[in-house]
């Protein structure tokens, strides 16, 4: 264990802040690179896992003096001290808050991008364990004699010195980074968005609550639960609650190489485009229909009409027919008159 990393004249670098800041780089970097994979937009990623980190820290601190609120009160210059002292649950809880905030005013998918999110809060969290074993903060209780696995923390660390204890920072190391592990493997296999944030929930919860148990260090207490324990209760009741309402819901799963807004609003307006170039499509085949009725009707009246025509026609013609041949019978008939009229005449000449 070494609390202090190391020291330049006046400079003292503090292995744990090392270890907190070792860990923002690997859970902005992994946050970062797997909201690339997932098809999410990067740039939000890294401007929202900064913005978690920021009030996760804000929280964690936060909490530690609400729970350690009576020692600040005997001696407050305990308020200029923000380099150790930190309750776990106040960083998460406040964190992502402001995580999920801020895509909420982005507008962003806030639901896909927790979810890719999410393993990096554990990757995180496993890193500022390391720096509490350094720092041999949040140590466990005394580990039986004899026992192989009890660490024996040197004078100068929070921890007391020279006395085996349970490896409580080891176990919170092995279940954040397992917990990364099989979160992210949730992202890759899950049937709804939702999921891999409910299980973080139940699983941290549950294990935090069993570890809590081997703890010895001063963390506050309501009733014969530590303070840890008692949040580990309502967290755990949420995370299996927003499984099941995530899994109604029927949330689609974050898949990789997409869901991105951009594509999803493409997306949606081919679906658009292609509803309004059907329904003009319908619109003109009904037209056509009307156009083709249209000119069917309207050759059945031309052609009506032009039997209508070719009938009064051929009346006319029977009757100028008829009326020729009258008129012929008549010239016949004066022909014949005007020739008996003639022979009449000639008789008295000849007389």
């Amino acid at each position: 264990m070494h609390r202090i990393l190391f020291q330049v004249g006046s400079l003292t670098v503090y292995t744990y802040g090392v270890c907190i800041a070792l860990g923002l780089i690997a859970a902005v970097t992994l946050a970062f690179y797997r909201s690339q994979k997932f098809g999410l937009n990067s740039d939000l990623m890294f401007n929202g896992s900064i913005i978690g980190f920021i009030f996760g820290m804000i929280g964690a601190k936060l909490l530690y003096i609400i729970v350690e609120w009576d020692s600040y009160m005997k001696d407050p210059s305990l308020f200029l001290n923000i380099g150790s002292g930190f309750v776990a649950y106040g960083g998460i809880i406040l964190g992502i808050i402001a995580f999920l905030l801020y895509f909420k005013i982005k507008k962003a998918a806030v639901l896909e991008y927790a979810e890719i999110a999410i393993p990096a809060v554990s990757l995180g969290q496993a890193f500022g364990r390391v720096g509490c074993l350094m720092a041999g903060c949040c140590y466990g209780k005394p580990a039986p004699e004899g026992a192989w696995y009890g660490l024996t923390f040197p004078a100068g660390s929070e921890a007391p010195a020279g006395i085996p204890l349970y490896p409580v920072q080891i176990m919170c190391v092995v279940l954040n980074v397992l917990l990364c592990l099989f979160l992210i493997y949730v992202n890759y296999k899950e049937k709804f968005a939702g999921a891999a944030i409910s299980l973080y929930m139940i699983l941290y919860a549950f294990g935090r609550f069993l570890i809590e148990f081997l703890r010895n260090d001063p963390r506050g207490a309501v009733g014969p639960l530590s303070t840890s324990q008692f949040i580990s209760i309502f967290v755990f009741i949420i995370g299996v609650g927003s499984f099941f309402v995530f899994r109604w819901y029927a949330a689609r799963p974050v898949k990789v190489g997409g869901y991105p807004e951009d594509a999803l609003d493409e997306a949606e307006d081919e679906d658009e485009d292609e509803d309004e170039d059907g329904a003009e499509d319908g619109d003109e085949a009904e037209t056509a229909d009307e156009i083709n009725e249209t000119a069917e009707t309207a050759a059945e009246a031309v052609t009506a009409e032009a039997e209508a025509i070719t009938d009064e026609a051929a009346e006319i013609a029977e009757k100028a027919e008829a009326s020729a041949e009258d008129a012929a019978d008549a010239a016949a008939e004066a022909a014949e008159t005007i020739t008996d009229a003639a022979e009449e005449a000639k008789d008295p000449a000849e007389l």
